[in-house]
Parts: structure tokens; sequence; C-alpha cells
């Protein structure tokens, strides 16, 4: 939970109460045995007006990301988080090399410029997936091996800070 607290710019309290709510919607497992507890995000279906969306560690990963990276915020504000997954899996299918980031923005119905940044804002989003995600397969069943995204062990452990 330390590392949820710190990303997130949590107190400890708030943290809990989002996992709580997470439990008790049967959206995440919490292994109370041992320290640290061990969260677990198991896909579920959800059905919407356009069709069934799977929701994964990765799709989870993607939508968390809003709270915290401003480009991923203010495209999910002006365009929806559906919009916003749509866009991980155009971006998924870029790094495959299956389409380019201007198919991805027309696929999805945004400027281009807009669909650049956020593809590139998701690139680690699917590189830490495909390293982690169990479940990365049913996201991309035809791509997912095929991705050209940087290595999750070679990113920067302390974030990147200017210098003047």
């Amino acid at each position: 939970m330390p590392r949820v607290v710190d990303a997130l710019d949590l107190s400890e309290s708030t943290a809990y109460e989002y996992v709580d709510r997470l439990v008790d919607h049967g959206l995440v497992t919490r292994a109370d045995t041992g320290r640290p507890r061990e969260l677990r995000a198991d896909p579920v279906a959800v059905v919407d007006p356009v069709g069934p969306v799977v929701v994964t560690p990765t799709v989870l990963h993607a939508v968390a990301l809003t709270a915290t990276d401003e480009e991923l915020a203010r495209f999910g504000d002006s365009h929806g988080l559906g919009t916003l997954v749509a866009t991980l899996r155009g971006a998924g299918l870029h790094y495959a090399g299956e389409t380019t980031r201007r198919s991805v923005a027309r696929d999805v119905g945004v400027r281009p410029t807009e669909a650049m940044l956020v593809i590139e804002a998701l690139a680690p989003v699917l590189a830490v997936g495909r390293d982690r995600d169990p479940y990365f397969e049913v996201l991309f069943p035809d791509v997912a091996t095929a991705m050209d995204l940087p290595d999750v062990n070679d990113r920067p452990t302390v974030p990147a800070t200017d210098t003047p």
C-alpha cells in the first residue's frame, strides 16, 4: 500500500478506503496474510451499449494513470475512459507495427496530435502489462508478442527532475 499511497498522493486511510470499495465490488482480491499485502485484479467483463469490454490489470493501469498523468487525464476528461481504452488497444496495434498513430486517431475519433501524445504516454503501460499482466493476451490476442516496447527493467526508479 505505501507505493499506492505515494504514487497517487493519497492519505493511507483514503487508499485503504478505495481498496476496500474495490474488494467489496469484487474487482480486487486481497491476500490478508503476510506483509506487504498483495492485491490482485482479475479480468471483468463489463457490458456497455457498444459491446463487451474486458478489464484487465493493464486497462486498470491505464485508467489509474489518469490520476497522475496530465495528458491522459485531459484525454480521459475530453473523450471518456472508453475512448482511452480503445486508444490503448490502438497503441498496442501501433507498437506491433499493425497501424499508424494517425489511423488510431481516425479509428477512435480524436485529433491525430492527441492520439500521438496518448499513444506515447501508454507505451510504459503496455510494457508493464506485457511483462506482468497474466491476461495481456486477452487484450491483444493477435499482437501481444509482436509489440516493440521499452524493457520495463530499463526504466528509471527515481522520477526525473528538472535541473536549472
